[in-house]
């Protein structure tokens, strides 16, 4: 091979090598805010039990300085997660996080048990045009098959997740999702400072007669633009909880949400 074929491949090497080295900078400068849920292993099968990919990913954005985490289509099967501060989860339109009807996949912070869990902690957004949902058959089914077996307690038993519970939390955004199938609550805040609720829809409630949504001395709630599909009440709050903003709020019978 001649010097000028040298010299050329060199050439041809350098600027590869340069081009690479400018992608990968970009990418990892991008990554340090934006996460694929895919990228730490979560599978969008529906079957695949992603309780544990999922909390390493939510652990590790939030450790290092905040970000969002992406789910893109598909139906990603989880047990009960706890959030962290700073962390967002976006639900891409066709992502769904589905809730394993299976009890013992979710912890127990005291009298609470929910799907999406925080306490203490502050910025947490979850939104997109994705769903939320939980699986209110093969759930109650499996708790009748356990309440038969006399293996578990029934105090243990009667506790029903929710779809999501957050105690003692500060600016919580939640924005364009649908929550659906609830076992029991939608959503239920304790003790929580400035939360917005917008752009919502709550559908199909196991507890046909409400309510979706729980304020207990929940102060600062933002209500915009939400749609709840009950025949009961559909938001129900404390005397310690405090409404600054509600507008566009209806239920599914035409009725104002609080």
């Amino acid at each position: 091979m001649g010097t000028s074929h040298l010299i050329k491949n060199k050439t041809i090497l350098k600027r590869g090598l340069s081009l690479l080295f400018v992608s990968m900078t970009t990418f990892t400068l991008g990554y340090g805010q934006d996460y694929k849920a895919s990228f730490f292993g979560c599978k969008s099968d529906g079957m695949t039990n992603n309780t544990s990919s999922i909390q390493f990913a939510i652990d590790y954005i939030s450790e290092n300085g905040g970000g969002k985490l992406n789910f893109y289509v598909g139906r990603y099967l989880t047990g009960g997660l706890e959030l962290k501060s700073n962390v967002t989860i976006e639900l891409h339109e066709g992502a769904v996080l589905v809730a394993s009807p299976n009890i013992n996949d979710y912890l127990l912070f005291g009298n609470i048990r929910a799907l999406l869990y925080g306490k203490d902690v502050s910025n947490v957004s979850i939104i997109g045009k994705g769903v939320v949902e939980a699986q209110p058959d093969k759930y109650f089914k499996l708790i009748h098959q356990l309440r038969s077996s006399n293996i578990l307690s029934a105090e243990y038993l009667d506790n029903t997740p929710s779809l999501l519970s957050l105690v003692n939390c500060n600016n919580v955004k939640m924005n364009g999702v649908i929550f659906q199938h609830s076992l029991k609550y939608a959503q239920v805040y304790f003790n929580c400072k400035n939360v917005t609720l917008d752009s919502l829809t709550f559908t199909k409630n196991s507890l046909k007669d409400g309510p979706l949504i729980v304020f207990h001395h929940t102060t600062g709630i933002s209500l915009n633009s939400i749609f709840i599909e009950t025949i009961g009440e559909a938001i129900v709050k404390d005397q310690g909880s405090s409404v600054k903003e509600i507008k566009n709020c209806i239920t599914s019978e035409g009725k104002p949400v609080l």
